[in-house]
């Protein structure tokens, strides 16, 4: 021990913030190591086991007990030879004790697991949401059916696990996210909608909902009957209008030069790429 303090001492000395933490070895040839002896000042120390060493469970207790008693900040797992091993259960637990990603700090959507905005229900921050973001969150992969998206912002739901595939972009609210997309989302985004330079365009609620699908390029409106839908460029000109003729349309829209334009109707936009 003596070495390694010398050396951690000497390098940040050297070189602040060189080194952020101290992973001890509990396993194998480490196995009899106390992590309360292996504090370096205030460097934040974690300690591992492998995921053969037992249990899930008893794992889990070993590092809830020295997170508790050794003041242990963090925990890692050296996997042998396993590709059975269920990352996602042991990260979610994992992240209960040690601390989790906050993605509800500034919630700006609410998801459902359920269709009909019923079931478990979780609200999140603008940012990306693939599979791996809710291990971090402590939380098992959430099975995203419904949701509702603050004024201003939008929810962009993907076929593919890494944002890719076919697409849809929602605003307002989406009461059964399959319909649209024919499937469960891989993975999500929410982000707020670009401001515009388009004059009487606003984001105030009308009870309009406008979702769009990339795939089909169609559109379907819902709550603006008897209302103008518009398609301007990104310069405030106008390229296409309809009156909606019903409560829930679907439209298609016509062909355009590729590039980026903006969807309104009533008191909702959405800007999307063609």
């Amino acid at each position: 021990k003596n070495y390694w303090t010398s050396f951690v001492n000497q390098l940040n000395a050297a070189r602040p913030g060189a080194i952020d933490r101290v992973m001890i070895q509990c396993y194998d040839g480490g196995a009899g190591n106390n992590p309360s002896n292996w504090h370096f000042g205030n460097i934040p120390l974690h300690a591992g086991r492998t995921n053969y060493q037992t249990n899930m469970e008893t794992s889990i207790a070993q590092m809830q007990s020295w997170h508790d008693n050794n003041g242990v900040t963090g925990g890692f797992v050296w996997v042998y030879n396993d590709e059975k091993w269920n990352l996602n259960s042991w990260a979610i637990e994992m992240n209960k004790i040690f601390g989790t990603l906050n993605i509800s700090k500034n919630p700006v959507a609410t998801i459902f697991s359920s269709n009909g905005f019923l079931g478990d229900s979780l609200k999140i921050d603008v940012g990306e949401y693939g599979k791996g973001i809710f291990a971090l969150a402590g939380l098992s992969a959430f099975p995203l059916s419904s949701f509702r998206v603050d004024e201003g912002y939008q929810l962009v739901a993907f076929k593919g696990n890494f944002f890719d595939g076919d697409s849809v972009v929602v605003t307002g609210e989406c009461i059964r996210i399959v319909k649209l997309l024919k499937t469960r989302p891989g993975s999500f985004k929410v982000q707020r909608v670009e401001e515009t330079a388009i004059e009487g365009i606003t984001v105030d609620g009308d009870g309009v909902g406008l979702l769009f699908d990339s795939a089909s390029r169609s559109v379907i409106i819902s709550g603006a009957q008897g209302k103008m839908f518009n398609v301007y460029t990104t310069s405030g000109h106008k390229v296409f209008s309809i009156p909606v003729a019903n409560a829930n349309a679907n439209l298609t829209l016509p062909l355009l030069p590729r590039g980026i334009y903006i969807l309104s109707v009533g008191t909702k936009r959405m800007k999307v790429a063609l």
